[in-house]
């Protein structure tokens, strides 16, 4: 088929990340040769000219991630593609245009072909315009692209954890009390200024006074909060803005950094997700001794007492599904979920409106949480079974088991074959030792080795075979077979984890008529 190459207005996209890069024995990124700008877009130019196409513009998002798609220069070339500048789009590979298997999909398989774009993947063999072996294995490789961001960012919080372990301070900003040493600054030191209010907040607490007072007395006495003293609140003010928040308190009071153990990793990120949920203390890394204190341990464990004494006892632990995902409509805080006193059933609150009641800055927002969990979970499969190719999806996972199944039999045959091979050197020797002693003559002799030799010969090149065929056959890793763990779950849908959620959904909005508002992380 011939197709005209002069109707193509052509752009290049390049992307490049952190996650792209490697780490020398000092700590310090680097960019990899092969994942280079320079090296990318060689290889799209050098196919361009190959292809005498017109080539509109480039656009490159150096140092952003693939796991979404909130990046300027490729929000630029959608943007240049709907004003009808762009018809065809190259990259030198899928995981350049993304390594979130929803949106990656979504662009390739839907966004592209609507609004007749070329789309053409260079070293994934993948061209929308062409009949390739490329767009068979398209969605397959999407999904191994997602799986492998997920294993470098468990890479990179390994090696995160241990420096933490070791007592380096890695936040971006120091806790409310302390500062960077300008000396070195994996090193806290005291903040004289912001100490002063944490001495103040611990002296309060210890007087008997809780989170939720010692709030309001320091947003009366007009203390500038930890955000505004960092200058963090630039722009338009929230009506939130400079009000001690009884959370913020609470935090702080628990927190043995201000008695100079450093205590990181009290919270985490949610792969997939722009926001971070609190960790239990078990899973805190706590380092003594590392800094100055601002207060004495023997105030922060009279503090300790007391809290744990104002603690409700028996309330239990639920670990509601759409808990980090519920947002408030009209404030933007997040949407709580709490059980009853005597009651089986949960019910959301607007967890602004709870904090600051009597100033009425928000509305209650209450619903019943388990048929709010029913209706989410409802709208989400609809969607699965829209978006979803099952039969597809199937079929790759048969095929793989079909797979492993065929190379675990190889590898007995294999086993086996190399087992017998290894005795015909003992054959070998006692034919020749029978000759020695004369229980066999010379004429038997050869006719044995004769025969060994041809059925070694055979046995050989059975095992060259068998070998190379076990070569071809795929058998999964723990961490291929997680993927398609993820994928039977993916189209099942049956019990979602929090982990397929965080792919799917970005947050939920619920307004104060009791209207659900789901945003997803691609576009429906």
């Amino acid at each position: 088929m011939s197709i005209d190459m002069a109707k193509y207005k052509v752009a290049i996209y390049i992307r490049l990340s952190r996650e792209d890069d490697k780490t020398d024995e000092e700590g310090k990124y680097h960019k990899r040769d092969s994942e280079s700008v320079k090296n990318q877009r060689n290889i799209l130019q050098k196919y361009i000219e190959q292809n005498k196409l017109n080539l509109v513009n480039e656009y490159v998002d150096d140092g952003y991630s693939g796991s979404n798609f909130d990046r300027p220069s490729f929000k630029k070339m959608i943007n240049d593609i709907e004003k009808g500048l762009i018809n065809m789009v190259i990259v030198k590979d899928l995981s350049r245009l993304g390594r979130n298997n929803i949106e990656t999909s979504e662009y390739v398989d839907r966004y592209f072909p609507i609004h007749r774009v070329r789309f053409i993947a260079l070293l994934d063999d993948v061209d929308t315009e062409l009949d390739t072996m490329g767009n068979e294995m398209a969605s397959f490789k999407i999904v191994i692209n997602e799986y492998y961001n997920r294993i470098t960012s468990k890479n990179i919080r390994t090696t995160v954890k241990n420096k933490k372990t070791d007592g380096l301070f890695l936040g971006w900003k120091a806790p409310y009390g302390y500062k960077k040493s300008s000396e070195d600054k994996y090193k806290l030191e005291i903040d004289e200024k912001a100490a002063k209010v944490v001495r103040r907040i611990f002296e309060l607490a210890k007087a008997g006074n809780g989170p939720n007072k010692i709030a309001n007395i320091l947003t009366q006495d007009k203390i500038p909060t930890p955000s505004n003293y960092a200058n963090l609140n630039r722009g338009l003010r929230s009506t939130a803005y400079n009000l001690w928040c009884s959370r913020t308190i609470d935090e702080m009071l628990s927190n043995e950094t201000y008695i100079g153990n450093l205590t990181q990793g009290r919270r985490k990120k949610i792969y997939g997700l722009k926001m971070e949920i609190r960790t239990s203390k078990t899973d805190w890394i706590i380092v003594e001794n590392t800094h100055a204190p601002i207060v004495d341990k023997t105030t922060f464990e009279q503090v300790q007492k007391i809290r744990s004494k104002n603690l409700k006892s028996g309330s239990k632990i639920h670990n509601y599904l759409f808990k980090h995902f519920l947002r408030c409509k009209e404030c933007g805080h997040a949407i709580g979920i709490t059980t009853r006193t005597n009651r089986r059933q949960s019910y959301t609150s607007c967890t602004y409106y709870q904090k600051y009641s009597k100033l009425k800055l928000c509305t209650p927002h209450t619903m019943n949480y388990g048929k709010l969990e029913a209706e989410i979970i409802s709208k989400i499969r609809q969607l699965c079974e829209n978006y979803v190719d099952r039969n597809s999806f199937k079929s790759i996972i048969e095929d793989e088991e079909k797979n492993n199944n065929e190379y675990e039999k190889l590898k007995v045959q294999v086993s086996s074959l190399e087992k017998e091979l290894d005795n015909y050197d003992n054959y070998f020797d006692d034919i020749y030792l029978d000759l020695k002693k004369k229980k066999i003559n010379e004429e038997q002799y050869e006719r044995t080795k004769s025969k060994l030799e041809v059925e070694q010969k055979y046995k050989k090149e059975r095992l060259d075979k068998l070998n190379e065929r076990l070569s071809n056959t795929s058998n999964h890793t723990a961490e291929e077979k997680q993927i398609l763990k993820f994928i039977n779950e993916y189209i099942s849908f049956k019990k979602p984890s929090k982990e397929l959620l965080a792919l799917l959904i970005n947050r939920i909005e619920i307004d104060e008529n009791k209207k659900i508002d789901i945003y997803f992380n691609f576009k429906i």
